[in-house]
């Protein structure tokens, strides 16, 4: 276990807003942006004890493979990071993979897939079904999980692969960005998403292509088709609109899913778990959905 910090709400939520800001759409250029975020998350608290870190290639596609102790063999998860296409990596998210794994018990494959504005629409698509193929042909069976427009990839990764051997059992989603036809208006409330940033992001990925094509906004795909599905999101959120809307239409084509609203916490305050109590309760039921 590694030693959980639970500093008081406030003092989290002010963090939050000030660490994080310069690294999701701020006026540093994009790899900057993307720099800022891996020292900023390799500045977390220490992951928990006996984690592995190590470089993998799946299906061609660069990651990491993160295990706590022992993992089960047939089984693991794979889960897609956020940043809304242009930013974040495995790297920025490895103590999250590594909680993840501690409370599973089995491995975490975190994806470096393609990013904007240097390759658009359909790479990290692409990158994501092939990495899942590959884990699914040496595990046997996975879960997906994926958090902001790691949400809405992972929500297009498993309707792409529904009904194949290489589709995953169960779908995570922290506040997936299901829906690039519409970018939210601003909310003060909301301390990590820009509204801006999601408009200019969404150009930099989407380009000429039709943004209602379910490889780009997944609530227009076929939902019916999806694995047992919870959806987690934030009762603040500039995505909340779109995730109950995504919710409710998978709903009524007959889906598996569970819709969870966390009242007080931010955008993705599972990276936070360290932090506060509150962070790692959500990522404890996320974790034994997934398991």
């Amino acid at each position: 276990m590694t030693r959980r910090l639970n500093l008081p709400y406030p003092v989290v939520r002010r963090i939050v807003k000030v660490v994080q800001r310069p690294g999701l759409g701020g006026p540093l250029p994009y790899r900057a942006q993307r720099r800022y975020l891996e020292i900023v998350g390799g500045s977390s608290p220490a992951a928990p004890r006996g984690t592995r870190t190590e470089a993998v290639t799946m299906g061609g596609v660069s990651g990491l493979r993160v295990t706590v102790g022992e993992p089960v063999r047939q089984a693991a998860v794979v889960h897609l990071h956020g940043g809304a296409y242009t930013v974040g990596s495995p790297r920025v998210y490895r103590n999250l993979g590594a909680n993840l794994a501690e409370i599973t018990g089995r491995a975490v494959f975190l994806p470096d897939y393609r990013l904007a504005p240097e390759h658009q629409y359909p790479a990290a698509l692409d990158d994501a079904l092939a990495f899942c193929r590959a884990v699914a042909a040496d595990h046997g069976s996975y879960t997906l999980s994926g958090d902001s427009a790691g949400g809405g990839l992972a929500a297009a990764t498993a309707l792409q692969l529904a009904g194949s051997d290489a589709a995953p059992t169960r779908l995570g989603l922290v506040a997936p960005w299901v829906d690039l036809t519409v970018v939210p208006a601003g909310n003060r409330a909301d301390i990590v998403v820009r509204p801006k940033w999601g408009r200019t992001s969404a150009e930099k990925y989407c380009g000429d292509q039709d943004r209602f094509d379910p490889g780009i906004s997944p609530i227009f795909g076929d939902l019916s088709t999806l694995p047992p599905t919870l959806v987690q999101v934030g009762r603040d959120e500039v995505l909340r609109e779109q995730c109950e809307r995504f919710v409710r239409k998978a709903a009524a084509a007959g889906a598996d899913v569970t819709y969870v609203e966390m009242p007080r916490l931010w955008h993705v305050a599972h990276l936070h778990a360290d932090l506060i109590s509150e962070a790692y309760e959500v990522l404890v039921e996320l974790s034994q959905f997934l398991a």
